[in-house]
């Protein structure tokens, strides 16, 4: 019954790919025209041949006519990529890296400086403090948040990626602001976590804050990072093969680049 659901599957999927190949194409080029045509046999081939995900491929770019083959070759696909970094990342490690809530303090316990870790959030179960301390229930984290946490902090889901879901607040008068500035109580920023629909575990940590030259190049304070990819070889030698920093545009709080959407 599986091999047949599969079987199935596959060209529906396969049928959905060229649709959605089909729609974007037309946002580079007219229906009928004769380029159209070419940008979609080149980009299903991509899509075949190189696993790119049509939307992936039009994020990056690839269905500009005007791209040679040798600049097509510079590109990766996420699916491609990933499959190297599983062939040399170890497997047991994934889920240490994919949790905050357990990479954070597993960088603190190898000494691995980062933003102080203040809290660790479970929706429905008590949390953690670095006092050591359990806390349980709403009363007790508003009760951490108004007297235990400094001025500023940040509050993220411990599984999220590209920034998604990161909260910053700093504290005025008897209140709290958002990075909206919008005002909130403790009690308020307890049901931003236990009323979230997608993400049950949350960090609290320090709020870092650029070094005064970025600032001065961004016009922005907020955190800006530089991404490192790096490759351990057997003998334990390490080599950074790329580095990129990345700038925040705007007002943006995170310098997630979010697709090309906030950069």
């Amino acid at each position: 019954m599986g091999s047949v659901v599969k079987l199935f599957c596959r060209p529906a999927n396969r049928m959905r790919r060229l649709i959605r190949i089909g729609r974007l194409c037309r946002r580079v080029r007219p229906l009928l025209s004769r380029e159209y045509r070419r940008v979609f046999r080149r980009v299903v081939r991509l899509c075949r041949q190189e696993r790119f995900l049509p939307d992936e491929a039009f994020r990056l770019g690839l269905f500009d006519p005007g791209l040679s083959e040798e600049e097509l070759a510079c590109f990766v696909s996420r699916k491609k990529l990933t499959g190297v970094q599983e062939s040399l990342n170890p497997v047991p490690w994934a889920p240490l890296l994919k949790d905050k809530s357990l990479l954070y303090r597993y960088c603190r316990a190898v000494g691995i400086r980062i933003p102080e870790l203040y809290a660790i959030y479970f929706k429905g179960m008590p949390g953690w403090s670095n006092a050591g301390s359990f806390i349980d229930g709403a009363n007790d984290w508003a009760s951490f948040i108004d007297d235990r946490l400094p001025h500023e902090f940040i509050i993220k889901p411990a599984q999220s990626a590209l920034g998604k879901g990161l909260m910053a607040f700093r504290r005025s008068e008897n209140a709290f602001v958002d990075a909206a500035g919008l005002r909130c109580s403790a009690l308020d920023i307890c049901d931003l976590m236990s009323g979230d629909g997608e993400f049950d575990c949350f960090v609290i940590q320090q709020r870092l804050r650029n070094h005064p030259e970025l600032i001065r190049l961004s016009g922005n304070s907020n955190l800006q990072t530089v991404r490192m990819i790096s490759f351990v070889d057997m003998a334990g030698g390490a080599d950074i093969l790329q580095a990129q920093l990345k700038l925040i545009t705007g007002d943006n709080v995170t310098d997630n680049f979010e697709y090309g959407l906030t950069g």
